[in-house]
């Protein structure tokens, strides 16, 4: 494109004339973006040609949906002057793009949670947004190694201009599948036709693979046996819980195996011996947990200093809910936010001195979250943030046991779209 630009003064001067592009009402951006500029120096009476040159790139923008650059159809706005301003933007004028490639982008549906052993169905959702089809295409998705998937029911060979389709897929998860998050990932392809060449197309989702139960998370020792102090490490520091103590702690007894109810939720306490893990160190684990009530209970503590996070409920109607919970450190007096379950007058220490029993009074915590009535439970996802690092302390939220029961006054607002 190019413009005349003319010095009308008496004078010699300098200006920057620029040009700036409107794109399509569709694209839904600001009224007028700069898409070049130059510098002209001109005598009295002296006129010159400015010109500017504008590719895809420059009538295209960035689609989050797409997750790349989408150049619209439409009436574009061509202004040229001196600033974005109207009043010093004097030449106006426009073009139409009739047909365009447009969007095109995927999508993927999957249960937030799948169980290993069960078998889920997920959804890969095609949007071609623009005025050309897409000939032969071909959907596929690839799960982790071990996972089978197989096409649930016809999928489309072709998608047409401004059509979205979706093609459904059978996803089985082993019975030995690793706990944690696990991608999912659409690939649809297509052959060369009018107006484009062939290309593929892809989209991801995100899916938790969850342990069978909080036991089956347990990653530290944190309970010794007084005989042998070493046998527990519940900070990395060298103290930890002694059974003993535990067993005869205020105002609640804990022992392997054993059942506390607290804030009217039932909790097991951990049936493992001394120095096998017992705890959860919260990292974003996802735990199977079954039960219908209004709260969510947590037994356990944190290190160092008071842990707090936040977490995700799962129902087994697909909605879900977030919470967050706070522990006060175990070496510490109890928080306004969680309770007092057992206190202890000493902690078995490897250091600094010999290993044995030191006096300090330490406290196993119980804290509780709301969650929705009416609802059953299907899984939670632990706060993140914790961590266990080659050397030097653990960190984060120590989890011994979790519940589900009635209110209490200790639980903290959800949000989330089951709030």
């Amino acid at each position: 494109m190019s413009a005349t630009v003319t010095n009308t003064g008496r004078v010699a001067g300098s200006d920057v004339a620029q040009l700036y592009l409107g794109d399509p009402a569709s694209a839904a951006q600001p009224p007028r973006q700069l898409q070049g500029f130059q510098k002209v120096t001109l005598r009295p009476g002296q006129s010159t040609n400015v010109r500017f040159t504008l590719t895809g790139h420059s009538l295209s923008y960035w689609d989050d949906a797409a997750n790349g650059w989408v150049l619209p159809d439409g009436q574009y706005q061509v202004y040229v002057g001196d600033s974005s301003s109207l009043t010093n933007l004097p030449l106006h004028g426009g073009f139409t793009v009739t047909r365009s490639i447009g969007a095109r982008y995927a999508t993927v549906s999957a249960p937030s949670v799948i169980e290993p052993g069960t078998t889920a169905t997920v959804t890969a959702t095609l949007v071609n947004d623009g005025d050309y089809a897409m000939p032969q295409a071909r959907f596929g998705l690839s799960a982790p190694r071990g996972w089978t998937v197989t096409p649930a029911g016809h999928a489309p060979g072709a998608i047409g201009p401004g059509q979205t389709v979706t093609a459904s897929f059978h996803v089985a998860v082993p019975a030995d599948a690793e706990p944690g998050s696990h991608t999912l990932t659409a690939r649809v392809s297509y052959r060369p036709g009018q107006g484009s060449g062939g290309g593929v197309v892809t989209g991801s989702a995100t899916v938790a693979v969850p342990y069978a139960s909080l036991a089956a998370a347990n990653d530290n020792p944190g309970i010794s046996d007084n005989s042998d102090v070493a046998g527990g490490n519940f900070d990395l520091g060298g103290d930890s819980y002694s059974a003993q103590a535990l067993a005869a702690g205020t105002p609640t007894p804990l022992t392997p195996g054993g059942q506390v109810t607290v804030g009217g939720t039932t909790f097991t306490w951990p049936d493992v011996p001394a120095g096998q893990p017992d705890n959860v160190v919260a990292m974003g684990q996802t735990i199977l947990l079954s039960g219908s009530g209004t709260t969510l209970g947590f037994i356990g503590a944190g290190t160092p200093g008071d842990a707090s996070g936040s977490g995700t409920v799962y129902y087994t109607d697909g909605r879900t809910s977030s919470f967050r919970v706070t522990l006060a450190d175990y070496l510490d007096a109890p928080g306004p936010e969680d309770d007092v379950i057992a206190s202890l007058p000493y902690v078995n220490a490897t250091k600094p001195a010999a290993p044995g029993k030191r006096a300090e009074t330490i406290y196993v915590f119980y804290a509780a979250v709301p969650i929705t009535s009416g609802r059953t439970v299907q899984a939670v996802t632990l706060p993140g943030g914790g961590s266990i690092p080659v050397s030097g302390p653990i960190s984060g939220l120590r989890i011994f046991a979790l519940g589900i029961g009635p209110l209490s006054a200790l639980g903290i607002p959800l949000t989330g779209d089951a709030s």
